[in-house]
């Protein structure tokens, strides 16, 4: 099996794991949890289907470690995503993996109620089957709901529901880190040499608690980031259409926060703290490569609403559209579209709904006033700033294991080259979170 769907079935199965001791733990008896009992299946439901993008991201990052990369020096293959893997992914990377996951889940129910979309993934969203969910509980005390309290109870589960996911996310992290912890302990005190080196307990377990502080800093940071990005998106709702400039602005600022934060930047700084980089130069080198993926990410998934995509994403092209959505492909629209056009793209997006005539014409302006095209392009810059953030990074790596004296390899772990394998693994999630070669 290849790496990427090998990857991506052990995320899978750790997932279903998590959400099955994390979600309802110590159920109740009482007649009320049959309610929850569905809450907590509609976060198996939920969590179906997600390409794992931001998991496989940061386990990419994490192989560059070149302790840990010398067992997948596998032959080279035309694919990197078909590089063959026989070693099972590290526990505590697949955790935080995982944690990214549970985070991406909970912000899609969120995101559902905020946009009242009726579909994740080609299946029901989450607030609307939990309004089935809400009815159905109501029959069980004989009692009748009428449709505005369904729909009002399904979104008030669904929205703890997005909440159970952000805690659970955080436990998952925070235990990852917990056990590694332990596990650092217990291996330092029965190192062969633990009796002669005396200092190496300590300084292997303070190296993990700054470990541990580093990646629950990073998850918090990452909430916090989605969460204004979340209220930035709110504002640019109501930015005149007349300032398409603005709009282009307030775009970017939002698509970093509350989708690059998550998408790359946070993945990719926990890969490379995994992968045994210091911790502000993971920083850095994760926000330098993330960002440009993660707003072109964002950017992607804008063409993806209005170019038919293979495969199809499950969700209804035009959804932004109907919408209303302040996005770059609209604010180039209204930039490079003639007069007329523009008069009918500010006329149609006035509206407070649009038909599906309305969409049509809408997506007949992107392409003829060159948006589409304008994104593409805007794609492409930013993988090239992205390649050139993943060159400084591979420079400054094999710089490091250069400058290596031979005194540090005296008492240190001989460090092989980290393999093109796993460099050529980087830049294919990089590429395909860009939806770009």
């Amino acid at each position: 099996m290849d790496w990427y769907s090998s990857a991506k079935d052990e995320v899978n199965q750790r997932l279903r794991a998590l959400i099955s001791e994390l979600a309802y733990p110590d159920p109740d008896s009482t007649p009320s949890a049959a309610l929850m009992r569905a809450v907590a299946q509609q976060a198996h439901s939920s969590d179906e289907g997600g390409k794992r993008l931001r998991a496989l991201g940061l386990l990419a990052f994490a192989a560059l470690n070149p302790r840990s990369d010398a067992r997948n020096n596998s032959d080279a293959t035309s694919s990197p995503a078909a590089t063959p893997t026989s070693e099972p992914l590290d526990p505590f990377a697949l955790d935080l993996a995982c944690a990214l996951e549970l985070f991406q889940t909970g912000a899609l129910v969120h995101d559902d109620i905020m946009d009242e979309s009726v579909l994740r993934r080609g299946e029901d969203s989450a607030w609307v089957a939990l309004a089935q969910q809400y009815s159905h509980y109501s029959e069980l005390f004989h009692t009748s709901v009428d449709q505005h309290s369904q729909v009002v109870g399904g979104r008030g589960l669904a929205i703890m529901l997005g909440d159970l996911f952000a805690t659970i996310s955080l436990i998952a992290a925070n235990n990852a880190c917990s056990q590694a912890q332990a596990e650092t302990g217990v291996h330092s005190r029965t190192e062969p040499q633990a009796h002669a080196q005396t200092h190496a307990e300590p300084q292997a377990q303070t190296q993990a608690a700054q470990l541990a502080s580093a990646v629950m800093t990073a998850m918090l940071t990452m909430q916090r980031e989605v969460e204004i990005g979340q209220v930035l998106d709110q504002a640019n709702s109501i930015t005149p259409l007349d300032n398409p400039e603005e709009i282009v602005a307030n775009c970017w600022s939002v698509y970093e926060r509350k989708t690059a934060s998550y998408t790359s930047i946070i993945p990719f700084t926990l890969g490379l703290l995994c992968a045994g980089l210091d911790e502000n130069f993971a920083r850095l080198s994760g926000f330098e490569i993330g960002r440009p993926v993660g707003i072109g990410f964002q950017i992607h998934d804008d063409l993806m609403d209005v170019v038919p995509s293979n495969p199809p994403t499950g969700k209804p092209l035009g959804g932004d559209i109907r919408e209303g959505k302040r996005t770059i492909l609209l604010a180039d629209a209204l930039i490079l579209a003639d007069p007329d056009d523009r008069h009918t793209l500010i006329n149609l997006y006035s509206k407070s709904a649009r038909t599906n005539e309305d969409v049509a014409q809408v997506m007949a302006i992107f392409q003829r006033s060159g948006a589409i095209e304008r994104s593409w392009q805007r794609l492409q810059q930013l993988k090239h700033s992205s390649d050139e953030a993943l060159d400084k990074l591979e420079h400054a790596l094999h710089a490091q294991a250069s400058s290596q004296d031979d005194s540090q390899a005296q008492h240190q772990q001989q460090a092989s080259p980290i393999s093109e394998q796993a460099w050529e693994r980087v830049r294919f999630i990089c590429a395909r979170m860009l939806g770009v070669k």
